[in-house]
């Protein structure tokens, strides 16, 4: 089925990313760092259910976090 990821940036620097990651870390939340061609996306759990991913985007943009959510089949 259909999965959710919050994704807070992306980066052609991983020190860039490793730097929002620690940010959001900080905050809570559980980060991942994936490689996506040449860059690098930080992101955000991974959900099966839309509505969660939602709430966690939500809290993300609340605190000042650039989130979106990314799907994958």
């Amino acid at each position: 089925g259909k999965r959710y990821r919050v994704q807070a940036g992306v980066f052609r620097q991983r020190d860039n990313a490793e730097a929002l990651a620690e940010r959001l870390r900080q905050q809570g939340y559980e980060v991942y760092i994936r490689p996506l061609g040449e860059q690098y996306a930080v992101q955000l759990g991974l959900f099966r259910d839309l509505e969660r991913a939602q709430k966690v985007r939500d809290r993300a943009r609340a605190e000042g976090f650039e989130a979106v959510i990314v799907s994958e089949e």
